[in-house]
């Protein structure tokens, strides 16, 4: 769903123009700093001097899930309001369908093909990848599509939206404070969710490791995200002191991105656990968890709620940061399939180094994917919205 659907918020004024198509500049950033954690780890660029900061660009998936969760719980939350009818199911997983899926296959088809490791994958290994299933299974993750752990998280998130939705819906209230009350309710219980499961991945030997990619353990950055939506809808008249408090900072952009980008640097210290791929403890994936959602929910929170007129919220209203937020999903499905494909055009062998070289080649090779994603697979397949299950007749 690009930034520019997001409809008009009740209880405030419309926003200025361009505000909210930041978020595709936002979209592009996270998308930006998956490319380049997956290089630095590519080219053992972790071990160097600025491994920490490096190696928690993964963080951009953390956007990734705010945003998702900001933008799509806003026509439940009109619903909710009496301001909009109840989305329709039908339509909605149509839409999402042909959102993810028509460009997540053609990659796969083509990591499946391109990498060596891959071409004799079973059809029931096929099967894993082409249904989004990898993240249930041990071992699902496959050379040049190990990224997709998290649009497998993506799409159980679009699969329980509506079960969210629906409990948000079955109880309107005509008092305003009473049905304020029931969608923060439905935050902190999505918050308590995710850190209850990830205490029994740690806790319960019977719980399998790969469960921390399922949608419970990440629950609470798309509940972030439904926060945001919510304190940029709701009258402010009705906030408590936190939300009030939270409200006035979104007004104040510098101290929004001063939190933000130190919860992000308490991460990228021993705090928050290995720069590589040895397993952290459970408090160390606790604390990272926690900040990395801190750090994003800061980070989008003057753009979402606050004026959203700061340089850096034009910056990701400009044209060059909009079209990269337009390819964005093209840059994360691409990209560790052409980092694969760097090597073999440099002839850098893996975790040698040369971070720069690998990075410039690897990025003019995948924003060019990209565009031929945007331009080939996605628009193309954004143009049979109207023509699918829960369609009007002609």
């Amino acid at each position: 769903m690009s930034a520019t659907q997001a409809g008009r918020p009740t209880g405030q004024q419309l926003p200025a123009a361009g505000r909210l198509e930041a978020l595709d500049g936002y979209r592009a950033l996270a998308a930006l700093c998956v490319v380049v954690t997956h290089v630095a780890f590519q080219t053992a660029a972790v071990r160097g001097p600025f491994g920490g900061f490096l190696a928690r660009l993964d963080i951009g998936v953390t956007i990734f899930f705010l945003l998702s969760g900001f933008l799509l719980v806003r026509p439940w939350l009109r619903a909710h309001e009496g301001t909009a009818p109840r989305p329709r199911v039908v339509p909605y997983a149509w839409h999402r369908f042909l959102r993810i899926m028509p460009a997540y296959w053609v990659v796969v088809v083509a990591a499946m093909f391109i990498i060596p490791t891959n071409r004799g994958a079973s059809v029931g290994e096929w099967l894993i990848q082409l249904l989004l299933l990898q993240i249930y299974v041990d071992g699902g993750l496959v050379l040049g599509l190990t990224q997709m752990w998290s649009l497998g998280t993506e799409l159980s998130f679009y699969v329980a939206l509506p079960l969210i939705g629906w409990w948000l819906l079955s109880r309107r209230s005509p008092d305003s404070r009473r049905r304020r009350r029931r969608r923060w309710l439905l935050v902190v219980a999505l918050v308590v969710v995710a850190q209850v499961w990830r205490a029994a991945v740690f806790q319960i030997p019977e719980v399998p490791s790969y469960a921390l990619y399922w949608l419970p353990n990440h629950i609470d950055w798309f509940a972030l995200g439904f926060a945001l939506a919510m304190l940029r809808s709701d009258d402010p008249a009705l906030d408590g002191p936190l939300a009030g408090v939270v409200r006035d900072l979104s007004r104040m952009p510098g101290v929004c991105w001063a939190i933000a980008l130190s919860a992000f640097w308490v991460t990228t210290t021993a705090l928050g656990g290995p720069v590589d791929l040895v397993p952290a403890t459970m408090d160390q994936a606790f604390l990272k968890h926690l900040l990395y959602g801190l750090a994003a929910f800061f980070a989008l929170l003057p753009v979402t709620v606050g004026r959203g007129e700061d340089r850096t919220s034009r910056t990701f209203a400009s044209p060059l940061s909009l079209w990269l937020g337009k390819v964005s999903y093209g840059i994360f499905l691409w990209n560790m399939v052409l980092i694969t494909v760097t090597l073999w055009i440099t002839g850098i062998p893996d975790f040698s180094g040369r971070f720069w070289t690998v990075l410039a080649v690897e990025l003019a090779l995948t924003v060019a994917a990209a565009a031929a994603s945007w331009y080939v697979v996605e628009r193309t397949a954004a143009r049979l919205r109207g023509r699918g299950p829960g369609a009007p007749a002609p």
